[in-house]
Order: structure tokens, then C-alpha cells, then sequence
């Protein structure tokens, strides 16, 4: 599901109805009739608490935050609108800390609100993606004692 987030809902529902069902019915794999991706990923409350953090109340928009809840990675969004920005920012709430990587000694907020367990969005990120964050998007995290290591 995670790289179905960058396509458009009308080419979503192509590859869910053509293809992927297609292709698990012909691999003759169990399912449920009818059953729908954006079902298995949230729930109705979930959805509710969505919307009551300020995501959008659309089919797409409820898709992608499935997408950015579900993932094992981090997400990465382009967020022209900022739709997505916003319903981050009113899900985190004081626990989030906006950083820019245009802002000067953006590195050292990034190192300071990762020490102090605060949740960090990542702003203004360009095409090339600054080397030193390598770690941190990959997840190396080591535990020494009881201690964890980025």
C-alpha cells in the first residue's frame, strides 16, 4: 500500500479493481468479497478522530493517512496544499517540533528534540536529501544498556 500513495485516486482504484484483485484471485488466494484496503487500514473512529484532527473528510485524504499511519518507515509527503502538514501539526500537538532544514542550525533543533523523545516534522526537504540524515530515515537505532543510539 505504501507505494500506492503518490498516484491518483482514479489510478488507485484501477490497480485495486484491475489489477491487484485480479491477481490475488488468480494466484486463487483467500478473500473476502468486497473488501476494500482503506476498510482493513482504519476504522470509522479512527476516521472520526482524523477529521477531528483537521484531515480532510475525503476518500483520498483518509487513504493517505492510513497510508501514514500504517507504514513501517518514515512517510514522506508532498503536501502542496498542506493538508496533510496541517493534520500532523493538530494529531501531535505540543509533542510535534516543525523544523525546516532551510533554517539555520536546523541540525542542532533536529539532534536536541530527537534527545528529548519530541516528535519532529521535517520541512522544505528537496530533491537531494542531506547525507546526515541517512540515519535517522533509515531507523539505525542501537541499544547500548538501557540506552538507545541513533
Amino acid at each position: 500500500m505504501s507505494y500506492i500513495g503518490a498516484f491518483s485516486a482514479k489510478l488507485r482504484m484501477s490497480l485495486w479493481k484491475e489489477n491487484w484483485l485480479n491477481n490475488i484471485a488468480g494466484k486463487e488466494i483467500p478473500m473476502t468479497e468486497g473488501v476494500e484496503p482503506l476498510k482493513i487500514l482504519s476504522t470509522e473512529a479512527i476516521k472520526a478522530k482524523w477529521k477531528n484532527e483537521g484531515l480532510p473528510a475525503d476518500t483520498m485524504s483518509f487513504e493517505n493517512a492510513s497510508i501514514i499511519s500504517s507504514c513501517s518507515r518514515w512517510p514522506l509527503l508532498i503536501d502542496p496544499q498542506l493538508q496533510g502538514s496541517n493534520w500532523i501539526r493538530g494529531s501531535q500537538g505540543d509533542n510535534l517540533s516543525p523544523i525546516n532544514i532551510n533554517q539555520k542550525h536546523w541540525m542542532r533543533e533536529l539532534t536536541k528534540n530527537i534527545s528529548e523523545g519530541r516528535s519532529v516534522l521535517l520541512e522544505g526537504i528537496q530533491e537531494e536529501i542531506e547525507a546526515t540524515l541517512e540515519p535517522l530515515l533509515s531507523r539505525a537505532i542501537t541499544k547500548k544498556g538501557g540506552s538507545y543510539f541513533l
